[in-house]
């Protein structure tokens, strides 16, 4: 049931505010307008999530929360940060596999070494396929033991195409 587990939601991270209650120089909450394309929702960040909703929050960057709603006494109800996520954490965490395409005349026996020394450096969750082009067009399909999960990574795909000429085409459940 959606509003046991919580709501997501994903968007930019307007008008941050901690507030400290007036007889105290502790921190007891803070608040932030998150805005996408539809609106904006405030969300309540209670002091045990701050830390780790600092260390996610980038300005200008999406994030990915969960909330749940806290009826109040007025019509109003407060959306209360339960978790928050990287977009690149949140997508990761959605899909499942991976699927990179490779030509194999660009790897010789040399840069198949370098190519899966690559591939054990970067740890992620998602299982990996690589489809193999070959010289006389077919295509073979490997699929990856699990110790090369790979994430979802931005400067992974950068890295992958300049040095390997190598694309992930695929990403899915």
């Amino acid at each position: 049931d959606e509003e046991k587990r919580g709501w997501k939601l994903c968007g930019i991270v307007g008008n941050f505010q901690i507030k400290t209650p007036k007889k105290s120089d502790s921190v007891s909450y803070a608040t932030f307008t998150l805005e996408d394309l539809y609106g904006t929702a405030e969300i309540i960040v209670f002091r045990n999530r701050l830390e780790v909703f600092k260390s996610k929050y980038v300005p200008g960057e999406p994030i990915v929360v969960v909330v749940k709603s806290e009826p109040s006494m007025d019509e109003n109800s407060r959306l209360i940060l339960q978790e928050v996520y990287t977009l690149n954490e949140a997508i990761s965490n959605f899909y499942k596999k991976a699927v990179i395409k490779i030509d194999a005349e660009s790897l010789g026996e040399e840069d198949c070494r370098r190519f899966v020394s690559f591939l054990e450096k970067f740890k992620g969750n998602l299982k990996l396929f690589i489809i193999v082009s070959l010289p006389d067009g077919r295509e073979t399909i490997i699929e990856m033991p699990e110790r090369f999960k790979i994430p979802y990574d931005e400067n992974f795909k950068e890295v992958l195409k300049e040095k390997f000429n190598a694309e992930i085409i695929y990403y899915g459940r």
